[in-house]
């Protein structure tokens, strides 16, 4: 029997500890069935939320957080969780539907500048490629893939380091950084 995408992020030998408690904690799990799931490591997102946690540290503060607070954008909720606010304007479990879409794609498939439709409303991804740095060989030629969000930073591309591709509901690339979406404009009446 082939391993799901949850025993793959919840394996204690991988480095995705805080993806996955993050997924059990929001729920997304059961939604994750014939996806491509983009998965930050554990040091992408220690790197993303930049607050000088641990791994460790930052899964304890999910287990602990209610999945109403990690769902959620509102000023209340926020000030429970700082640790995971964003300057983007969107929940934690929003930028976690960010890095899956509904195809399976392998590492070879995924077309570059081709742009996939993300399980986050209103938000897709890039699919960017590049020969800098270290690379994998796909296809024959070694070049680095990266898939990116609107409003990702050039400085932290999230590019693809690995894949687990023989799995009973869908794929998994690995990413060295979390993916950033477009950020939310303000309304006039938010402005500051």
């Amino acid at each position: 029997m082939l391993p799901t995408i949850e025993d793959i992020i919840c394996d204690p030998t991988k480095e995705f500890s805080i993806l996955c408690a993050a997924l059990n904690q929001t729920g997304l799990f059961p939604v994750f069935v014939n996806v491509t799931l983009f998965a930050p490591t554990d040091v992408a997102f220690t790197r993303y939320f930049d607050n000088g946690k641990s791994a460790a540290s930052m899964v304890a503060m999910i287990d602990s957080t209610s999945s109403t607070v990690l769902t959620s954008t509102s000023m209340a909720a926020v000030a429970q969780a700082d640790e995971f606010n964003n300057d983007h304007g969107f929940s934690f479990k929003e930028i976690l539907l960010l890095h899956a879409t509904k195809s399976n794609l392998t590492t070879e498939e995924l077309q570059c500048t081709y742009e996939i439709t993300s399980l986050l409303s209103e938000q897709n991804t890039t699919t960017e490629c590049s020969t800098r740095g270290s690379s994998l060989v796909v296809g024959g030629t070694s070049i680095i893939k990266a898939q990116i969000g609107s409003g990702q930073p050039s400085n932290e591309m999230p590019d693809i380091t690995s894949e687990f591709t023989h799995l009973a509901n869908g794929i998994i690339q690995v990413v060295n950084n979390v993916i950033i979406p477009e950020r939310l404009s303000m309304s006039p009446s938010e402005s500051p």
